[in-house]
């Protein structure tokens, strides 16, 4: 229950405004991305929430460099 409760309040800060607000707040401020693991084997298949593929990692590297 509370995993539905979370996903319903980020949805609805979402839809308000709230996260488009917050990016604009700190526009000159500096972002950092934190991620738990890269799969050295295959963690992403098992446990997905805490585990990337490196080819997903590489990809939203990429994206941010661009």
């Amino acid at each position: 229950m509370k995993a539905a409760l979370r996903k319903g309040v980020l949805l609805a800060l979402k839809y308000s405004g709230a996260f488009h607000l917050a990016r604009k707040l700190t526009d000159d401020g500096v972002r950092i991305l934190c991620y738990h693991g890269i799969s050295v084997a295959d963690e992403h298949r098992f446990r997905g929430r805490l585990f990337m593929h490196p080819d997903s990692f590489r990809q939203r590297i990429a994206q941010l460099r661009a």
